[in-house]
């Protein structure tokens, strides 16, 4: 038998990005659902997952050739072709992510980043807790902002589970 060689497709820092961002999502959810842990924690956390998010998409431009964003830019009709083959049960090695998991990627990406700013605008009023910039837009924004961040905490637990 010859020997193994081990193959690392992601580098460190995706590794920690994402542990990171798996780990912060996980308490985000569980402190916005309960309202255990304090929310000061909860806000606390979602801006450490901006800058987990800001800190990918520079890692996306400049990182190893297994980081870079351009790779999870795929035809949809390729996602397609994935599912289908995933279907049929013939589905071929690939490093790194497939068509389908690198638009599931592209969409969980955006939609934290979504919940990371409509954060940033919000308030919890009967915890006292205001987002880095409630302060600089009006109310009605606010609220709208805040109805966003809660329908779209529910997309994520959605796209967690299928994770």
């Amino acid at each position: 038998m010859g020997r193994v060689e081990l193959l690392r497709i992601w580098d460190i820092w995706i590794r920690l990005f994402h542990w990171s961002l798996a780990l912060s999502t996980g308490f985000l959810l569980y402190t916005g659902l309960t309202g255990n842990l304090f929310f000061d924690w909860h806000k606390l956390t979602g801006e450490f997952v901006l800058l987990l998010l800001v800190f990918r998409l520079l890692w996306g431009c400049v990182g190893s050739s297994n980081a870079r964003l351009g790779k999870l830019f795929r035809p949809p009709r390729e996602g397609a072709e994935h599912i289908q083959r995933v279907l049929a049960r013939k589905v071929p090695q690939e490093r790194g992510h497939n068509a389908a998991g690198s638009w599931a990627v592209l969409a969980m990406l955006l939609i934290l980043g979504i919940q990371a700013v409509t954060g940033l605008f919000i308030a919890d009023e009967d915890e006292f807790v205001e987002g880095a910039f409630y302060a600089s837009v009006g109310s009605d924004l606010s609220y709208a902002l805040y109805r966003i961040h809660h329908i779209n905490a529910e997309i994520i637990q959605v796209f967690v589970l299928l994770h």
